[in-house]
Formats: C-alpha cells, sequence, structure tokens
C-alpha cells in the first residue's frame, strides 16, 4: 500500500484504482470497503453482545427479547462514533490503556497456566465449571477450526484503514511502513499464540472462545 500511494500519488484507495484502473470505475474499492467494514462491524457486534450477555445483572434485562439481543443494543451506541473518526489519533488516549489491559490479561494466562491452581488439587480446581480435558491434540483440524480462522480474520482485517494508518504514520516512508506493519503485526502473533496455547494448557477443551477474542 505505501509503495502504491508513492506511485501513483493518491492517498486512498479510490484514488489509486482512478489513477491506474480509470475514474469511471472509483466506485467499486468504495462498495469493498462497505461491504467488508460492515461485516467487520457486525462481527464486532457478535462478540461485545456475547460477552455483555454474560455480564449484565440478569435483573435489568427486560422479559421479552432476547438476553444476546439487549446486549447487542447496549453495545451498538458507542460504535457508531468510532466508525464516523476521520482521524485515528483520536483514539490514542485509549489506546494505551487498551494494550495495557491486553498485557494484564495475557500476564494472568501465562500465570494461571503455570501456577497449578486449575490443576488437580489446586485452588481453584473443584471450583470449575467444567474440568479440562487434554486428550485432543494440540494441532488437531476439525470444521471447528473455523472458529480460530474467524477469530483471526476480525484480528487482523485492518486493511480497509491501510491508506489512512500510511497517511498518518509519522515521517511515513514505504520502507518505515513496512517495519511498524510488521511489528505490529508480530507482537499480536505472539499474543495469540501465547493465549492460545496457555489458555488450552489450563483449560483444555473446556477454554472458551472469548479467551481469545
Amino acid at each position: 500500500v505505501g509503495h502504491s500511494v508513492v506511485l501513483t500519488g493518491q492517498q486512498t484507495y479510490a484514488g489509486m484504482w482512478g489513477q491506474v484502473i480509470g475514474p469511471r470505475t472509483q466506485w467499486f474499492p468504495l462498495l469493498v470497503l462497505v461491504i467488508v467494514t460492515f461485516g467487520c462491524s457486525l462481527g464486532y457486534l457478535c462478540l461485545f453482545a456475547a460477552m455483555m450477555k454474560d455480564l449484565l445483572p440478569q435483573d435489568v434485562i427486560p422479559e421479552w427479547g432476547s438476553p444476546r439481543i439487549w446486549a447487542l443494543i447496549v453495545v451498538l451506541p458507542p460504535l457508531l462514533p468510532i466508525c464516523m473518526l476521520k482521524d485515528l489519533a483520536a483514539l490514542s488516549f485509549v489506546s494505551g490503556p487498551a494494550g495495557v489491559a491486553t498485557l494484564y490479561v495475557v500476564g494472568i494466562v501465562l500465570v494461571r497456566a503455570l501456577d497449578g491452581t486449575y490443576a488437580e488439587g489446586g485452588r481453584f480446581h473443584h471450583g470449575a465449571v467444567a474440568q479440562p480435558t487434554l486428550h485432543t491434540s494440540l494441532f488437531h483440524v476439525s470444521p471447528k477450526s473455523l472458529q480460530l480462522v474467524n477469530a483471526l480474520a476480525i484480528g487482523y482485517l485492518c486493511h480497509y484503514n491501510a491508506c489512512k494508518y500510511y497517511r498518518e504514520l509519522r515521517g511515513h516512508t514505504p520502507r518505515r511502513f513496512t517495519r511498524v506493519v510488521g511489528v505490529g503485526v508480530g507482537m499480536t502473533s505472539l499474543i495469540f499464540m501465547v493465549v492460545m496455547i496457555f489458555g488450552f494448557m489450563t483449560f483444555g477443551s473446556a477454554a472458551k472462545a472469548v479467551i481469545l477474542n
């Protein structure tokens, strides 16, 4: 993307498309971006709704309608302003705390996997909802593996903002952009791997997908 911006002199997908393919079909990349971002937003809404369903007090959820629908209503209003942002710098004040919170969760997963509190005889073993079953291979592939593909697709689906990332990067050059993206993707890959492996070591097949999400 960085090389394309430099070669075409355009800083948007539509501009690059119009420069290379032609202005008559500039609507096509915009349509693709709308479809992709809608699907991504829907995926995040479903994820947040699934978590909020377990976090919301049952006595505040109306009897009519499912808890998931009410959880979706709760998380929908904050999402729209974020989707309307023109400058990603507006998120800088929460990106730091979010990174710290992520590292905190990874640390807890590591501690609980290594201190034996969920192992047989451990402090939390008898209080577990479901006992871990470790007979499943770590590298077993089945149709359920598509859940992992879905989580990775959402976790790494940032291509639609690539032009914005490039033009807002300080001192942006294709080489610097490649290096920054490589470090970011590498760190998130490491976090995914650590949480998956040590989460499975702790809970086995009883581990919930929300740990990875």
